[in-house]
């Protein structure tokens, strides 16, 4: 993931889900846990409004007859006969498990409770529950223990209450309050449900303004990348535009690299022209000696070729000092269009090579550009297309295809082609592919050096015309 943008994207994402769901997970196990103490305070009072009515003699529980209507009524209040609420009552020996009593049937004919046999089994043995004397406890259980003729109701769930007792020398006893879970568990889907829409906004609205705000962020850093690619085509010479404090220092690290380079190159050359100025007046004084002794009689014949590497040594220097500049290439040269250069090659070499019948074609656009100094192209391409015209038959065709940041320039000649053996040693210094023909073998050599300097790369290869390929890859 390369984008700043996408990252913080990615990132506040996640951290804006991861956080809702956590949050919304808290709040409903608080909410859920609020609710059940609810419960707990509710079933505790009708627990102790229940007991009310109880007398204990002898190991036995029993309620007044008299008491009937006003026990009917808290059942009724309670929620005892409602088939929604399902909630039963019992009391029972801790340690015998016996039952004492139970809501089924409190009285003796007691007409107005609604459950069945069945209703009261699933409540007393499928939610087992204990509480020690004087405590009172509240859970949430499913059903275990399950008879196979309840086996439907496998997934139902009580809110079952327990507070214990003693009524000594006879023994421990709880009082259990059974109530169905449905309306705790819809109340708790309803809250979800909500819970879920709310954060989802929430959710919604919060990545909508980290967009925007990611926008009103990374601009700045749109803005500068603009200014560099600008700066690299060679469209302005610095970073010039206000940027926050964090690009502040990169802005004048590039700026001062910029102008370092733009300085030490002007330098460079300064200093190559003083060389070649000082190089050249002594060479021209030798020259003049040399010439005064040209209508001597006695002059030596060793003066012949005295004077011929004297010639040598002035194209030794200029050579030397154009092809110096290369050695310090920096990403900041500014791209120059090929085809012109490539155009005045070719007039040139068309009249140096006039006694050939060949042809020089030119496939190259006049928008294409190539990051390097004009003097660096033309000496690369007049050393490859001398090369291709020396050793050429009828034809020399260049053309280009780009290849993403690079440009591929293909010089092809149907001549004899380079050796079938390793010709990428031609590359190297001193090597030569033709000992029938002048040069040192370092033309090749050179232009790898160019090549290389620029940060590309050179290759040689078969040509389609069945002779030889230059293979030059450049960034543009």
């Amino acid at each position: 993931m390369n984008s700043l943008r996408a990252r913080q994207l990615v990132s506040s994402f996640a951290i804006i889900m991861g956080s809702i769901f956590i949050l919304g997970l808290i709040l409903s196990m608080f909410i859920s846990n609020r609710e059940l103490e609810n419960e707990h305070t509710k079933l505790k009072d009708i627990g102790f409004d229940l007991l009310g009515y109880f007398s204990f003699e002898k190991g036995n529980f029993t309620i007044d007859t008299e008491l009937e209507e006003q026990l009917n009524k808290l059942f009724t209040d309670a929620g005892f006969s409602d088939s929604v609420e399902n909630t039963a009552a019992y009391i029972q020996d801790t340690n015998t498990k016996i039952i004492h009593w139970h809501s089924l049937d409190p009285f003796v004919n007691l007409k107005n409770i609604s459950y069945t046999k069945k209703d009261m089994e699933r409540t007393l043995y499928t939610y087992p529950i204990s509480a020690e004397p004087g405590e009172d406890i509240i859970k949430r259980l499913k059903p275990v223990n399950l008879d196979p003729d309840l086996e439907n109701d496998r997934n139902i769930q009580h809110i079952v209450y327990s507070y214990g007792f003693q009524h000594s020398p006879y023994g421990r006893y709880q009082l259990v309050i059974a109530k169905s879970a449905n309306t705790l568990f819809s109340g708790e889907r309803d809250m979800v449900t909500h819970l879920i829409l709310l954060f989802s906004a929430s959710a919604l609205l919060v990545l909508l303004a980290q967009l925007a705000t990611s926008y009103w962020v990374i601009a700045p850093i749109k803005d500068f990348e603009e200014e560099i690619k600008r700066l690299e085509s060679g469209d302005q010479e610095s970073i010039v535009n206000p940027y926050p404090d964090e690009l502040n220092p990169i802005k004048g690290t590039i700026n001062a690299l910029v102008q370092y380079e733009v300085g030490q190159k002007r330098r460079y050359r300064d200093a190559l022209d003083d060389l070649a100025h000082s190089l050249k007046t002594p060479l021209s004084a030798i020259q003049g000696y040399i010439d005064q002794e040209g209508n001597n009689p006695d002059r030596s014949p060793s003066i012949e070729g005295v004077s011929s590497q004297l010639e040598r040594m002035n194209d030794i220097i200029s050579y030397q000092l154009r092809r110096a500049v290369v050695t310090n290439h920096h990403a900041m040269i500014t791209p120059h269009p090929l085809r012109p250069v490539l155009i005045r090659l070719r007039d040139s070499l068309l009249k140096v090579y006039h006694t050939k019948n060949f042809t020089l074609d030119i496939k190259v656009e006049s928008d294409v550009k190539v990051r390097m100094d004009n003097d660096d192209i033309l000496e690369l391409f007049g050393n490859l297309l001398n090369n291709a015209c020396r050793f050429c038959e009828k034809l020399v065709e260049v053309n280009v295809q780009p290849d993403g940041n690079f440009l591929i320039v293909n010089i092809d000649d149907d001549g004899m082609g380079f050796p079938d053996n390793n010709p990428s040693k031609l590359l190297k210094r001193g090597i030569r592919a033709d000992s029938q023909t002048e040069g040192q073998g370092i033309g090749l050599a050179v232009c790898t050096e160019i090549v290389e300097a620029a940060g590309g790369t050179i290759e040689l290869l078969v040509s389609p015309q069945v002779g030889a390929r230059v293979r030059v890859r450049l960034p543009v």
